[in-house]
């Protein structure tokens, strides 16, 4: 797996954030240990890791989406007052 790092004994997960999403993560990459040198465990541990990750990945994205749409709708409404009465 590409997110597997070793680090001295253990394994560790290593994941670059998205450059779009990276100022609402707040991160360029997600690092931890997995707490374990045996393999098979890190990989199930990474994989769970990955599944998290993409879960945060999805809530930036929908963040960004869900604040440029907020600042479409006031743009909009800045120019439809004088239009109002």
């Amino acid at each position: 797996m590409k997110c597997l790092r070793s680090h001295g004994r253990t394994l560790q997960y290593e994941r670059p954030v998205p450059k779009k999403v990276q100022s609402i993560v707040g991160k360029k990459s997600w690092r931890a240990t997995l707490d374990t040198d045996n393999r098979s465990v890190a990989q199930k541990r990474c994989r769970d890791r990955t599944v998290a990750t993409e879960k945060e990945i999805d809530a930036a994205k929908n963040a960004t989406h869900q604040r440029l749409r907020e600042h479409e709708t006031y743009d909009r409404a800045i120019w439809a007052y004088p239009y109002l009465g």
